[in-house]
C-alpha cells in the first residue's frame, strides 16, 4: 500500500515539474516577438516570415484576415537590435545597413520604424492595426502586455 502511495506522489511530482517546465516564460534575455492583439489574428509564425517581415518583403499577414503588416524595429545600435540581426536576417549590422542603402537607391522597400526604447516599441504595437515588434522578454511592460499578442516563431516563445 505505502509503495503505491509513494509511487504515486512521485508521479505528481514528476508531472507538476514537466508542466511548470512546458509552461515557463521565455528567458529573460529571450527576444520575443509580439503583435497588436486587437488586429492580428495570427499567433505563430516561422523565422523565414520573420526575415521576410524585417526585411518589408511580407506585408501582410499571412493568414490573410489580419491586414497589412507595420513592423517596430528598435534603434540600429540596441542590443535588441543586435539580437533581430543575428537571429533573425542573418545579418551584421553593417550588412543591415547596406541592405537598406540599396533598396533607398533601387527605390524599393523602406525599412521598419525605429523606435529608441523596448516600451515605446511596445505601445506603438499595442495602438496600431496589424503591428509588429520585439524586445527581451524581461522588458515586457506589465501594463501593456495585455494588449500584445504574443507570437510563437517556429514554435518558440522567444529566441536565444
Amino acid at each position: 500500500m505505502y509503495k503505491k502511495i509513494i509511487t504515486l506522489i512521485l508521479f505528481i511530482f514528476v508531472f507538476s515539474v514537466f508542466v511548470n517546465v512546458a509552461n515557463a516564460a521565455p528567458d529573460a534575455d529571450a527576444l520575443v516577438f509580439f503583435a497588436n492583439k486587437a488586429s492580428v489574428k495570427t499567433d505563430s509564425l516561422t523565422l523565414k516570415e520573420l526575415e521576410q517581415i524585417y526585411l518589408s518583403k511580407m506585408t501582410a499577414w499571412p493568414d490573410k484576415k489580419s491586414g497589412n503588416i507595420t513592423a517596430f524595429n528598435l534603434a540600429i545600435d540596441s542590443p535588441e537590435r543586435a539580437a533581430l540581426q543575428k537571429l533573425v536576417l542573418k545579418m551584421s549590422g553593417e550588412d543591415e545597413k547596406k541592405y537598406w542603402i540599396q533598396k533607398r537607391i533601387e527605390g524599393k522597400e523602406n525599412p521598419p520604424e525605429s523606435k529608441k526604447t523596448a516600451v515605446m516599441v511596445q505601445m506603438m504595437v499595442s495602438k496600431m492595426e496589424g503591428a509588429i515588434g520585439y524586445c527581451f522578454y524581461k522588458d515586457i511592460q506589465d501594463n501593456i502586455k495585455g494588449d500584445l499578442l504574443f507570437l510563437k516563431i517556429d514554435g518558440n516563445e522567444g529566441l536565444k
